[in-house]
């Protein structure tokens, strides 16, 4: 070896397999107080010695050198930096703290306050010999093989959804569950070509629901049109963010770029979220919600072992994110976040007494986010949960919910069986459970023969486990909360599965933890490559597939209704309208489709109840609800306010006494009294399926 600056040779100590006790107990040693061997001909390397704060005596500052993410060629295995310029601690040290004073002594080197971000001086880079084609490589966010292939994916993924969304909606009509926020896009945008970006977001903050949807409508509107298929972008940069997230994890734990390309492909697994209600193809708020709410915990646990200025305001956009995607987030980011966060922020307080910083960089981050939620989303999150008529069937009891919704975290997952349709009619469910029990498999056979293992490092083993208990953690109040406090009942689990989305985290802490601890020899190792990138090529070809077999059939009938629908609403633009009827076409369609196509929208018939509480025709059956009142009410503004009145054929529809549903239970007298009153006014006649319904003109009703 030649020293550098010198053509002298200088003598180099074999290097002997140890660990560094001294260095191992020492809390400066950041973050895990990890230490490895170097190959031969490597000096000792510290992961993350920037931590231990060091500057350069004489003026220049030196800024560490930070390796979050696994290295590549030139940097040693796991991405640890060799850090040429330290000379060797000598292997006798014994007191606590004796490295320090070696490397003082030897390298003139003193310590000062740490230094977090992290930027090395370019002349100490060229000095150690680091190539410059590797600078970008120090970044906490750097790009490598690894993650090329993985946003490569993605972008093919985004495509895929792109061309299927496109080709469902054209013969389907949007779901119930997702119509109200592509509704609130498309006017977004129209308000964007009209008026510009500023009455676009003043329009976008108007959507409590989800303020992250509407202002990527606003944010994005010169890019986006009035179709679903071009909102997709939003689903898809959650995804990224959630995937890289988990990549980065993954990294962080040791594994090297193919591990973090199959971690960041873990999202792409679940049958859950394939579904055309709540999948990544939908516009629901759930998809880009979990993604942000996962993201948030896997950066916390990223952040507890960094504790970089980066790392902490990566965090905080997380959670801020996460707390603005929909109305009822901030509940989880309490529940699941907060307890692991103070128990991080206790810990470093204990051990730690001097990272304040580290502590309040996520919170000062998110708080604008909270603050955007406080003001434009809060009062209409308590006026919708304050509202005791939209909630079905809750408070149904722990046993009954329990019996309903205990395999829920697994039906997310793999699928749910549907009895009586035998394997073809769940082939969904057969082929996911293939592929997640060939993944176990190989997960097997990989620890049987040692390859799935922890590092000696109690650093990553403190990573693994926080993630696995985070993990589990998000199970148990996830499913505490659904079946004892909020008592879902026997409600259908496609209705009510996107509640149960923050079971996932576990799944992608099981997955990141083994991804991270998987070790190949130099024979296998050369088979990661190729193996994940045909994972990766699996998933795309599958998805297509997988979405078709999660579509419905939309009935003929009620696809050829709509035109004529939509022409009678032209007649009058502004109609009041009123279904009696929840499935196929109903006012949130017509309103969804004269929002897209820029004509006036038509207006939904509310009701007051008796105790002033808003209504429409979807409301739940409450105890001691005053039916016969709400009854007499709905008849009235029925024929005094509505221009067209939808109604079932059959009286047996509004008759069923297990229904959550008022209308639906207690509809009868209501379907008699209207029948009578607006008999002579049938506009047309239309089947949805089996279900036989009638569209009623009442325009020349008169006055009340």
């Amino acid at each position: 070896m030649l020293a550098i600056g010198g053509l002298d040779r200088v003598a180099v100590a074999p290097i002997v397999p140890r660990v560094l006790h001294v260095i191992e107990q020492d809390e400066r040693v950041q973050p895990s107080d990890d230490v490895e061997i170097s190959l031969p001909r490597d000096v000792i390397r510290l992961k993350n010695g920037d931590n231990a704060g060091l500057s350069v005596t004489g003026g220049s500052a030196f800024h560490p050198i930070r390796h979050d993410l696994a290295g590549d060629a030139g940097w040693g295995e796991n991405g640890l930096c060799r850090i040429y310029h330290f000379p060797e601690p000598p292997l006798n040290h014994g007191a606590r703290g004796n490295h320090k004073a070696f490397l003082a002594k030897r390298s003139g080197i003193r310590h000062h306050t740490p230094l977090r971000w992290p930027i090395p001086h370019w002349s100490l880079l060229k000095a150690t010999g680091v190539p410059m084609r590797n600078l970008s490589s120090l970044s906490p966010l750097r790009l490598d093989l690894g993650h090329v292939c993985l946003a490569l994916v993605l972008c093919l993924f985004h495509a895929l959804l792109y061309w299927k969304i496109a080709e469902f909606y054209a013969a389907h009509l949007p779901h119930y569950d997702s119509i109200g926020s592509y509704t609130q896009a498309f006017r977004v945008l129209r308000a964007y070509h009209q008026d510009g970006w500023g009455a676009a977001f003043e329009l976008a903050s108007k959507f409590h629901l989800s303020l992250t949807q509407a202002m990527f409508a606003a944010l994005f509107a010169p890019l986006l049109d009035s179709t679903p298929q071009s909102l997709q972008l939003y689903n898809t940069l959650a995804l990224a963010m959630l995937s890289f997230t988990l990549a980065s994890t993954t990294r962080l734990l040791g594994g090297g770029k193919w591990s973090a390309l199959a971690a960041g492909l873990l999202p792409l697994l679940p049958d859950g979220l394939y579904w055309w209600q709540s999948g990544w193809q939908d516009w629901q708020r759930d998809p880009a919600y979990i993604a942000f709410l996962a993201s948030a915990a896997f950066l916390l646990l990223r952040h507890a072992a960094l504790r970089t200025t980066t790392s902490g305001v990566l965090l905080g956009v997380a959670v801020g994110l996460t707390i603005i995607s929909r109305d009822s987030a901030p509940g989880y980011v309490v529940m699941i976040i907060g307890p692991a966060y103070v128990v991080l922020a206790v810990t470093l307080l204990v051990r730690h007494r001097s990272e304040w910083r580290a502590i309040m960089i996520p919170v000062l981050t998110s708080l604008p986010f909270a603050a955007l939620y406080a003001i434009f989303q809060l009062p209409g999150t308590l006026a919708r949960f304050g509202n005791a008529y939209i909630f079905y069937g809750w408070n149904s009891g722990l046993q009954v919910s329990a019996a309903a919704h205990w395999a829920a975290p697994f039906k997310l997952l793999i699928g749910r069986w549907q009895a009586g349709q035998g394997l073809a009619g769940n082939q969904a469910l057969v082929e996911t459970a293939a592929v997640f029990g060939c993944l176990l498999v190989l997960g097997g056979l990989a620890f049987a023969s040692r390859c799935l293992r922890f590092e000696s490092m109690p650093g990553r083993r403190r990573l693994a486990v926080a993630a696995v208990t985070l993990g589990l953690w998000a199970v148990f109040v996830t499913m505490a909360n659904l079946i004892v406090v909020v008592g879902l009942g026997n409600i259908g689990f496609e209705s009510v599965k996107p509640m149960f989305f923050p079971t996932l985290l576990l799944f992608f802490a099981l997955g990141v933890v083994a991804l991270g601890c998987l070790r190949a020899s130099p024979r296998t190792g050369r088979l990661a490559g190729p193996a994940t990138l045909a994972f990766a090529v699996l998933l795309l070809a599958w998805a297509p597939h997988r979405l078709d077999l999660k579509g419905y059939d939309e009935s003929a009938s009620t696809m050829a209704a709509l035109p004529k629908i939509m022409a009678l609403l032209q007649e009058k633009p502004g109609a009041v309208v009123v279904f009696y009827w929840q499935d196929g076409i109903t006012v949130d369609t017509l309103i969804y489709y004269s929002v897209q196509r820029g004509l006036q929208e038509p207006r939904t018939l509310y009701f007051t109840a008796p105790d002033g509480a808003g209504l429409d025709v979807n409301i739940g059956v409450l105890p001691n609800m005053a039916v016969t009142e709400i009854q007499d009410i709905m008849v009235r503004d029925t024929l005094c306010k509505a221009d067209f009145v939808l109604l079932a054929a059959d009286r047996t529809f509004y008759t069923h006494s297990d229904n959550p549903l008022f209308i639906r239970r207690h509809g009868g007298p209501i379907f008699d009294r209207l029948t009578a009153a607006l008999k002579g006014k049938e506009a047309f006649s239309y089947n949805w399926w089996s279900y036989p319904l009638t569209l009623y003109d009442n325009r020349t009703r008169p006055p009340c």
